[in-house]
């Protein structure tokens, strides 16, 4: 099962990576932030480096030496970690044996030595046990042929050694948790246990996301799909403070659109979030017959280049609203531009339950407005003072403008989390967890999570890029890359 657990979204307080809260904290408290130190929402990463690399592991480019054994963490839920050890892992006699007993493998993605185990309530005392295996290769008068050994196994034992403390710690304080508890419901279930409470504060928060939305709006932007608990609170206080204190010229609105940004930009960048959405879209109708240039447009966004990205998303979407039409290449009658436009809001809804029927309007009204006042506005009419984002804007090269804003950007894939629910809803191929194809979402998370570090060679790259895009249906691979001919016929 799949370490993403989309639900319905802001309409819930419950998880959306995984239900291991509880563990994340005490991670926070011991290792002070996730891998990726920009994150702050606790329910948007689940992954933390627990080795001591700050500490003179570091090559001059940021990233961990050769040598160096890199120990990182990801919560799966208050029971189970799962811990990869990666870059160079010390071998020998004694972690032999240990990876024979639990069934562990060394394989070698990226070029780089990697190995993954889970570690849960009930095992923990295997972190020392591999520690102990690594001491055992450097401790005389013991030989080893590899210099770098007397620093990386120690550094790597000392490391498991700490996360068993922390693991050891909060299974001591904690209660066990079942990983079933707080996982939301499947769409056409409803848990009969759910207290009245409980639905109350969902419909308080339908019935609010339409103002809030309403708002947010007026500055290009609206709530995200994940946006739960303390985020969606600061959001309210956000449209409570736009309130009290309407902006008075272009450079106040800028600010708040720079405040909106921020509350959301969390999501946005979230690689587990688009690799989430990648899967989805292999899954669902309309969007799988476009979702080869959904992901080149991933791609491009976490290699920095904006304008591509935006391109490519532009395309995308308004293909996706032909094929909602009906339309493909060679039909007469082709969907007016006013028809695309109304696309999204004349979309026929699905009977769920009421909980989703009113989750489907949200976003269908969201969507449909953001279409409508922002991307497929009448240039003639658009407001430009705050971004030119416009459909019209880009693809018709009207101007030079900076439409690549990392914020207009973050717009358009946010757009796409609505977009790509919405019509999964619609069709029943919208699931709660990742439940198949899960390696179809875990290599692509952890490939997008290299990418956007900048870690990897531009061959590799390449190569897993051309992998995860030969996986979508209408794909087409180059036959022969400019580089290769000119290599092959100087």
């Amino acid at each position: 099962m799949g370490g993403f657990m989309p639900l319905t979204g802001l309409f819930s307080d419950k998880m959306i990576i995984g239900d291991g809260r509880a563990l994340k904290r005490a991670f926070l408290a011991e290792y002070g932030h996730f891998a990726d130190k920009r994150i702050k929402n606790i329910d948007l990463a689940s992954r933390f480096i627990v080795d001591d690399r700050d500490h003179g592991g570091l090559a001059s480019d940021g990233h961990p030496y050769g040598w160096f054994c890199e120990v990182i963490a990801d919560v799966l839920n208050d029971n189970k970690v799962s811990v990869t050890l990666q870059g160079q892992i010390p071998q020998g006699d004694a972690v032999q044996a240990w990876m024979l007993m639990y069934g562990a493998e060394i394989s070698r993605p990226f070029h780089r030595d990697q190995m993954t185990f889970e570690v849960g309530r009930g095992d923990a005392g295997k972190l020392n046990e591999l520690a102990d295996a690594f001491i055992s290769i450097v401790k005389p008068p013991a030989r080893y042929n590899v210099p770098s050994y007397k620093y990386a196994c120690t550094r790597a034992a000392d490391a498991l050694r700490r996360l068993h403390r922390v693991l050891a710690g909060h299974f001591a304080s904690a209660q066990p948790v079942s990983p079933l508890d707080d996982c939301p419901m499947p769409h056409g279930e409803r848990s009969n246990a759910r207290s009245e409470t409980s639905i109350m504060t969902q419909e308080q928060k339908i019935n609010e996301y339409h103002g809030l939305n309403a708002q947010l709006m007026d500055y290009g932007w609206f709530v995200a799909p994940f946006i739960t608990g303390a985020d969606h609170e600061r959001l309210k206080n956000l449209g409570t403070y736009i309130t009290a204190n309407p902006p008075p010229d272009d450079n106040a609105r800028r600010a708040i659109e720079d405040k909106i940004h921020f509350e959301l930009l969390d999501v946005a960048f979230s690689t587990q979030a688009r690799a989430r959405y990648v899967w989805l879209s292999l899954r669902t109708p309309h969007i799988r017959e476009y979702s080869h240039l959904y992901e080149s447009a991933i791609f491009a966004y976490y290699k920095r280049g904006y304008p591509a990205s935006v391109c490519l998303l532009l395309v995308t979407l308004e293909a996706v609203l032909l094929s909602i039409n009906g339309w493909t290449l060679g039909q007469p009658n082709k969907p007016t531009f006013n028809q695309l436009i109304n696309t999204i809001a004349n979309l026929p809804l699905t009977n769920v339950n009421a909980e989703m029927n009113a989750i489907q309007v949200a976003y269908r009204d969201a969507l449909s407005d953001f279409v409508r006042r922002w991307l497929y506005s009448n240039t003639d009419y658009a407001d430009f003072t705050l971004s030119v984002l416009n459909r019209h804007y880009v693809l018709h090269g009207m101007d030079a403008g900076n439409f690549y804003r990392p914020q207009d950007l973050h717009r358009l894939l946010l757009a796409f989390d609505l977009l790509i629910d919405l019509i999964a809803i619609i069709n029943g191929t919208y699931r709660v967890l990742v439940e198949v194809d899960v390696d179809k979402y875990e290599e692509r998370e952890q490939f997008y999570s290299h990418l956007r570090a900048g870690a990897m060679q531009t061959q590799t790259v390449s190569e897993f890029e051309q992998k995860f895009l030969k996986q979508h249906p209408n794909y087409v691979a180059p036959t022969m890359e400019a580089c290769v001919e000119l290599r092959l016929n100087p």
